[in-house]
């Protein structure tokens, strides 16, 4: 794929992030479903979950914002004339508002999607900031390497995203830091709740009723496959960055409607 050209990545990017969001927008809607209503009726005002709400719709804003842009990129390459600014030498300036706002999207959605595991392990570890202090510091680190990758991206006007000296570090430890964060969170939450379970066997819980041992199995089914998702396309991500692959704009464009 090293030689995969630009404009062909682009049209496959954008294609792929069509398909993904519609699929992202099905499961929004379980998601509203779960966060309005208990499955018999509508919540009150006052038990609806805020947090996770604003949390919900601020996702859900950024990633139409980067279907949006991936389209004026597309648009920009090959249906604005070259002596517009457009053809297709548009999908080299890494500097341009349309890929700074585009990488902008994934970085933002990365963090968020990695708060949201941060506050979830701390509720789910008796809220104990000691268990995810090393978490917490990772999650700056990257944070800080994102603020790096967009300031770059805007001011170094050149014309190779994955291959900039001064981009690829920040961009490597990002996507490093990215992977072993959703690994250590994915066990981080599963550990609390595989616990619950083996107690709850090991006392004779499952022979009375099994209703909650298989829910909590089915939760941690979930947490697990999830997480292997997202992890996927992160490591996914972060080798097509370390190769200076054009396919990083499959995997990167892929990611913001799995996260």
């Amino acid at each position: 794929m090293s030689n995969f050209p630009i404009s062909q990545a682009r049209m496959v990017a954008f294609f792929a992030e069509n398909i993904i969001y519609g699929l992202y927008l099905v499961t929004l809607g379980y998601t509203i479903g779960a966060l309005f209503s208990t499955g018999t009726r509508w919540r009150h005002i006052r038990e609806l979950n805020y947090g996770m709400v604003v949390v919900t719709f601020i996702m859900f804003v950024n990633t139409t914002v980067g279907l949006v842009t991936g389209f004026l990129v597309i648009w920009q390459g090959f249906l604005v004339p070259l002596e517009a600014g457009g053809g297709l030498a548009s999908f080299t300036d890494i500097s341009d508002w349309r890929p700074v706002l585009k990488s902008s999207v994934l970085l933002y959605q990365t963090m968020v999607g990695d708060a949201m595991l941060i506050y979830r392990c701390w509720a789910l570890n008796n809220r104990s900031f000691r268990r995810i202090a090393f978490s917490f510091g990772m999650w700056c680190g990257g944070t800080v390497c994102a603020v790096f990758l967009i300031y770059y991206m805007a001011t170094l006007h050149s014309h190779e995203l994955v291959s900039s000296e001064k981009l690829h570090p920040f961009g490597v430890a990002f996507w490093v830091l990215t992977v072993a964060l959703n690994i250590l969170f994915t066990a981080l939450l599963i550990w609390p709740i595989w616990q619950v379970i083996k107690e709850n066997e090991e006392f004779g819980y499952q022979s009375r009723t099994s209703h909650r041992p298989n829910l909590l199995r089915n939760v941690m089914r979930v947490i697990v496959e999830s997480g292997l998702l997202y992890t996927t396309m992160a490591f996914m991500t972060c080798v097509a960055y370390t190769s200076n692959s054009n396919v990083l704009y499959f995997f990167a464009s892929s990611e913001v409607g799995v996260a």
